[in-house]
């Protein structure tokens, strides 16, 4: 069960005057700036030390809040800082990689190139077909010119 208004009130009232508000703890502090806020002071004297002790809970709570947002970031940079470097090694890595590939491409084509201007033999064609009429192709006939007995026109008379 919650406290009544006036009792969260003095309560906070009291924090403040022991100097111990910071050392409350969050759900203390919440607690505090309830009864704060819901307090009917109708003395004009005292209204502005509510609202500047409202404001001191308030800054207690944002302070330790983004004190814990600045861990919760530091930790994510400490771990994109890791995927940082991982992804730069595999990136040098790929371009060594990359590079003893176009190295070995490059040597094995210098090596191509001195083994063709090394030959010292003349190159050799290689042998003809065999043809289907080797057999008939010594006979006079086939290597004799053919004759024809048309005559060719003559054109200008």
């Amino acid at each position: 069960m919650q406290k009544p208004i006036l009792e969260r009130y003095e309560d906070a009232h009291a924090a403040f005057m022991r100097g111990d508000i910071e050392n409350q703890s969050d759900e203390q502090l919440l607690i505090h700036l309830s009864g704060l806020a819901n307090q009917n002071n109708i003395n004009t004297g005292t209204q502005h030390r509510d609202v500047i002790r409202g404001l001191t809970v308030n800054n207690i709570l944002l302070k330790r809040h983004l004190d814990r947002l600045q861990g919760h970031i530091t930790a994510l940079n400490g771990q994109n800082s890791r995927t940082q470097r991982f992804v730069i090694a595999l990136t040098i890595a790929s371009l060594l990689g990359s590079g003893v590939q176009v190295w070995y491409a490059y040597r094995a084509d210098t090596k191509v190139e001195q083994e063709g201007t090394k030959v010292s033999s003349p190159a050799v064609a290689p042998p003809k077909p065999a043809l289907a009429t080797e057999g008939i192709a010594s006979s006079a006939a086939l290597q004799a010119p053919l004759k024809s007995n048309v005559r060719p026109r003559n054109h200008g008379n």
